[in-house]
């Protein structure tokens, strides 16, 4: 039997959107937007998240292939990118969310952020980590390892 997971409070109070999503004729009033919207609340400094389908499908109210075939639309306009996994145990797909002008890749990145703000970021990736690996071990237990 799982031990019971304490339920996190979301602290979510805002998205930054690609400015070229908003004015991009093929997302308005499309579920692509709404999914990307959703997407963006996730994101670190650096635009990387590691949201599931499941997730977003569950926030929206709608199937997670649904999900899915709007992601691959975002892939296909160019606002998503695959984005590198933060450990071995993370069970997600990192993406990473594109904005015109910025940075290439995730180093590049990081160059432009003050050293407080890496610090954050490191932090947050590094406590998402364990909380990965703690889902992977409780998943994996062995039977005798169990009460």
């Amino acid at each position: 039997m799982k031990p019971p997971m304490a339920k996190n409070k979301d602290l979510r109070n805002f998205a930054v959107l690609p400015i070229e999503a908003c004015r991009d004729h093929r997302l308005h009033g499309t579920a692509a937007f709404s999914v990307l919207a959703l997407i963006c609340t996730y994101c670190d400094y650096l635009g990387v998240t590691w949201v599931s389908q499941g997730r977003i499908a569950k926030e929206l109210g709608v199937s997670r292939p649904a999900v899915a075939r709007q992601i691959k639309k975002l892939r296909d306009y160019g606002y998503i990118v695959n984005a590198r996994p933060i450990n071995k145990w993370q069970k997600s797909r990192s993406m990473r969310v594109v904005f015109k002008n910025a940075p290439k890749d995730i180093d590049e990145a990081k160059a432009n952020l003050t050293a407080a703000q890496q610090i954050n970021v490191e932090e947050g990736r590094r406590q998402a980590g364990l909380q990965f690996k703690q889902e992977h071990d409780a998943i994996h237990k062995k039977p005798e390892e169990v009460g």
